[in-house]
């Protein structure tokens, strides 16, 4: 009897994960270096709690990034990256 409750219990498990990630909302993340599980966990909870939801990460390499991140989801983006620092600070500087 414990059996069938325990595969019954993995079973329900198993149908909410997939449900999770067909309600997930695509976030593609350009990075210079691959992100560990860690920072991608981090920056799907950062998201939701910027925007609601659930994210999934998609993970792009970029060289020309330099540093930090650039986030797309849909139509809205963050640009954290250090090259648009720099540029940021360049035009306040630089009139």
């Amino acid at each position: 009897m414990w059996r069938k409750k325990r595969q019954i219990k993995v079973a329900s498990e198993a149908e909410q994960k997939r449900a999770i990630e067909t309600k997930a909302k695509a976030a593609l993340v350009v990075s210079v270096v691959a992100l560990s599980p860690f920072q991608r966990r981090e920056i799907e909870q950062i998201l939701a709690g910027l925007f609601g939801g659930i994210y999934k990460i998609e993970n792009r390499l970029d060289d020309s990034v330099i540093g930090g991140l650039y986030i797309k989801i849909g139509d809205k983006a963050i640009d954290a990256t250090l090259r648009a620092k720099i540029e940021k600070l360049k035009e306040r500087l630089l009139p």
